[in-house]
């Protein structure tokens, strides 16, 4: 998934006692790996930005709120037992990255609060990367406010957006012989495959999944297309 991002997250880093659960970068979403940090080594730069917030302990001179380069800004932010860590470009203003670190660290907890944090590894949090991305959109998106953005908003779309990738639509007409059909509604049916999802198909047309969603769902009261969640199209597809 391409994000065109005004809020220019570049990395996004949580450690639990200074071990990566989690890592992001805005470089590999995009299938480019040229950038800062993204031919180091996850562990070593995690080790770095948790000596730093330590170093500040120890010392006691305050908490690390952030570490800056030439042009680029490692931010800080501790909640339970964990550290999230934001790289951003310099020119980003302090308020917006406390703000995302805040949502981020809120959805964070509220999605995996069980006890005390024990079960938590890197291996049962890859989904939260759909979390995040639901957060960058959503600070991205001039139609919502900053009020608009809460943890509990951000996982209800998150979740959306995931039986979205889960719906496959089929197509049950010839388009080259049908003539009622419009240019762009020629253009969705083609990428009616049987494999595409929703979530895909709406990548494609630069849509929102909802919008396709409801565009075929009239075509399938009338038998031109009928959806299925993806467990069930390949299970018939095995018989």
């Amino acid at each position: 998934m391409v994000i065109d991002s005004f809020f220019d997250v570049r990395q996004l880093y949580i450690l639990k006692d200074g071990v990566p659960i989690f890592h992001w970068s805005y470089d590999e979403e995009n299938g480019d790996s040229s950038n800062i940090g993204e031919k180091k080594d996850t562990a070593l730069v995690s080790g770095f930005l948790s000596a730093i917030v330590n170093f500040a302990n120890e010392m006691g001179i305050g908490k690390s709120k952030s570490y800056l380069t030439n042009d680029k800004k490692f931010s800080f932010l501790s909640e339970k037992d964990f550290l999230f860590v934001i790289l951003v470009d310099k020119e980003n203003s302090d308020e917006k990255t406390f703000e995302f670190l805040n949502i981020v660290s809120k959805t964070f907890t509220k999605l995996y609060d069980v006890g005390d944090f024990q079960n938590i590894s890197a291996i049962n949090l890859e989904d939260f990367e759909n979390y995040l991305l639901e957060i960058i959109t959503k600070l991205n998106s001039k139609d919502i406010t900053e009020e608009d953005v809460n943890e509990e908003e951000i996982i209800k779309d998150a979740q959306k957006r995931n039986e979205y990738k889960n719906m496959v639509p089929k197509c049950y007409i010839d388009i080259e012989k049908t003539q009622h059909l419009s240019s762009s509604r020629r253009s969705l049916f083609k990428l009616i495959d049987g494999s595409n999802s929703i979530f895909k198909i709406a990548e494609e047309m630069n849509q929102s999944p909802q919008d396709i969603f409801f565009t075929l769902k009239p075509y399938e009261k009338f038998g031109y297309v009928r959806i299925t969640q993806m467990n069930q199209a390949l299970n018939k597809e095995n018989m």
